[in-house]
């Protein structure tokens, strides 16, 4: 179920709902390819066309219908729900519980679905579960905001420390004297970190490039403390594999300094 269909297949069912006679028709036919728990009651026909068919918002509940069609919504995610909720808890690896919960419901989520008064968690309780924790959300922040584009969170694209190298690996491949580009990307890269418009940011980035070490088992990270934290860290990274580059020069190609920095 749902395993994100090209948009051809995706339009073809979104013909299907759209021809359905009535909401329950169009969500038997959205269930049967769609999760309705995935989606947290936003609920749209997914092809060309995405059209809405149900939504639980302040405005849409206000809709003419919406409490029938809300009966009929419920009856159909109950089930869906409760074999999410059996999985989950069959889980005896903290990490793999982790991954599941994530393909479901945001990381940080805590709490679902009101009708039912179901609460779920994946917290830790303890610091071995923080810090898997924490390298989980580290991970994923990555790839959601470090290396997919966004416009309201396009301050931190290209920020990891892959997409830095990559982009200094253009700048040296084009530069007039490519052994002094180490030298003046360092210079560039700490004058963003010192003129960083947080100054946690700029902080944290020096304190790693003096030797500090990442707590991970303490506590687990809230959102805004991991944007951080990932952001000063890749940084940090990307310092050492400009050090490395600038330190070697002659006596060792940058290939090397390269691979060196990704295993870090």
């Amino acid at each position: 179920m749902d395993k994100t269909p090209d948009l051809e297949k995706a339009s073809q069912i979104e013909e299907l709902i759209l021809n359905a006679v009535d909401f329950e028709e169009k969500l038997q036919v959205y269930s049967n390819y769609y999760s309705l728990v995935k989606y947290h009651g936003q609920i749209t026909t997914k092809g060309s066309k995405d059209q809405k068919i149900f939504c639980m918002c302040s405005s849409c509940s206000k809709e003419t219908g919406y409490d029938e069609k809300l009966m009929t919504y419920n009856r159909y995610l109950k089930p869906e729900l409760n074999e999410v909720i059996s999985k989950l808890s069959a889980f005896n690896d903290y990490r793999d519980k982790l991954i599941f919960f994530d393909s479901y419901f945001d990381i940080y989520g805590t709490y679902l679905f009101e009708d039912f008064d179901i609460k779920l968690s994946v917290q830790p309780t303890n610091s071995q579960e923080n810090k898997v924790f924490n390298e989980f959300q580290y991970n994923r922040f990555i790839e959601r905001y470090f290396t997919t584009s966004s416009i309201s969170m396009s301050g931190y694209y290209q920020r990891d420390l892959k997409s830095l190298i990559r982009i200094f690996n253009n700048k040296k491949l084009n530069a007039t004297y490519p052994e002094l580009s180490a030298g003046k990307e360092i210079v560039l890269l700490n004058k963003h970190f010192q003129d960083h418009w947080d100054k946690e940011v700029t902080d944290l980035y020096s304190q790693l490039n003096d030797g500090v070490i990442l707590d991970y088992t303490s506590s687990t990270w809230e959102f805004q403390k991991c944007l951080k934290i990932v952001e000063a860290n890749e940084g940090g990274k990307f310092l050492r594999f400009l050090d490395n580059v600038n330190r070697n020069g002659a006596k060792a190609s940058y290939s090397e300094a390269f691979h060196e920095a990704i295993q870090l």
